[in-house]
């Protein structure tokens, strides 16, 4: 997969730093893994020249959508509480700080100052043994530690690289290797409560090791054998993602699709507020091999994005219908950019247009004063800080160029 280095011209949203500082923020910028499906780590933002296919955006279109991403910043930035976050949970929290960080926000002292008590706020829930998530609820450890930590990497500040490398190991220990290497559960990570490993909990895992994945390379790695560990993990949660995925050659209808679990693993029921689609699940699916290292030539990602050209539509939630649509859709954006960065052309599965799909929808859908309301409960989406940074990462993403 192409991977980019980031230089010394990456933005802070924070003061001064020391001559100690700094050389630990060039190490660290030097070898963040970059993939521009997520965090426009560079600096480059929405506003960057548009190429490949964002720059097949007509201009009104673009303008309309950075109208858009100035609306909902000012939302967002009313609805910070007074400890720095939003809506008082550090995954919430560190979705909205990534997507102001990323717009027109992030260019702003009030931006770059809300932005900054956001990520107090999310490194103060820190745990000792690493994870990061609401103290009050206890829930989805793998999953509020995942995303929680992504906006601490995009701010890049060198405060918080501890936390980034006791986070990156929280994860790794999480990873199930109990069980034998042929067992369906194998390389995958579980949501906890004894409940077995899934892909919808496994993919935000894995995103997270590939965009820490220089702390455990020179000059940052803490022992010898870090890197070997790393890509034993990467090739674990490679062959737990395959398990995911329907490889029977000859049914159009299901090749390449993916589950949430092993089609060799005891069936689950799935967990409610959170349907997940086919679409869905094959998308987050194909990101995570790419992520997981697998090359986009790679016989399961050709099956895999053959299905979504088939099978994704943009106007719904796949056969979820609008239940958890802007999850989805950011989803999408992601595993479509990821590919792009990984120089998988899309003109021959008729994807090239995805940009423009997703920004005409987005911007059918807002409301108000730069919301997207959610009527249902599915995914937390029917709270609005949520609904929007979704909404944002994602016309944030149809908005950069595949390079940043």
């Amino acid at each position: 997969m192409t991977r980019r280095r980031q230089g010394d011209g990456a933005r802070h949203p924070v003061g001064g730093e020391s001559a100690a500082e700094g050389q630990v923020r060039r190490a660290v910028g030097q070898g963040l893994a970059v993939v521009a499906t997520l965090l426009a780590l560079a600096g480059g933002g929405a506003s960057g020249a548009p190429q490949s296919s964002a720059a097949a955006l007509p201009l009104t279109l673009r303008l309309e959508a950075q109208a858009s991403l100035g609306m909902a910043s000012r939302f967002l930035l009313e609805r910070q509480l007074a400890n720095g976050s939003w809506a008082n949970h550090p995954v919430i929290t560190s979705l909205v700080a990534l997507a102001l960080s990323n717009g027109p926000a992030g260019e702003r002292a009030d931006g770059q100052a809300a932005v900054g008590r956001g990520l107090n706020f999310i490194a103060g829930q820190a745990l000792p043994e690493g994870g990061i998530w609401n103290r009050e609820t206890q829930q989805y450890p793998i999953y509020s530690t995942a995303i929680s930590l992504l906006a601490l990497i995009r701010a890049n500040r060198p405060g918080d690289l501890a936390t980034l490398r006791r986070g990156r190991n929280y994860l790794l220990r999480a990873q199930c290797m109990t069980e034998a290497p042929d067992h369906p559960w194998h390389g995958g990570f579980s949501a906890g409560n004894t409940r077995p490993p899934d892909l919808t909990e496994s993919q935000w895992a894995i995103e997270l090791l590939y965009l820490t994945d220089f702390l455990d390379r020179p000059p940052l790695a803490t022992d010898a054998d870090a890197a070997g560990r790393a890509d034993a993990a990467y090739r674990r949660a490679a062959h737990f993602i395959a398990r995911c995925q329907n490889s029977t050659a000859g049914d159009e209808a299901t090749t390449g699709r993916f589950a949430d679990r092993p089609a060799d693993g005891a069936p689950e029921p799935p967990t409610p507020g959170t349907p997940r689609s086919a679409a869905f699940l094959t998308a987050v699916g194909l990101k995570s091999l790419l992520y997981a290292r697998v090359p986009a030539d790679d016989p399961r990602c050709r099956a895999a994005l053959s299905w979504l050209a088939a099978n994704a539509p943009v106007q719904q939630n796949g056969d979820c219908g609008e239940a958890g649509y802007y999850t989805y859709l950011y989803s999408l954006g992601k595993c479509l950019r990821a590919l792009e960065t990984a120089g998988a052309g899309l003109d021959a599965a008729g994807l090239s247009q995805w940009p423009e799909r997703l920004v005409r929808e987005l911007l059918r859908r807002q409301s108000g004063p730069g919301t997207w309301r959610q009527a249902g409960t599915d995914w937390w989406e029917n709270r609005p800080e949520l609904a929007a940074a979704y909404a944002m990462l994602t016309l944030e993403l149809a908005l950069r160029s595949p390079g940043g």
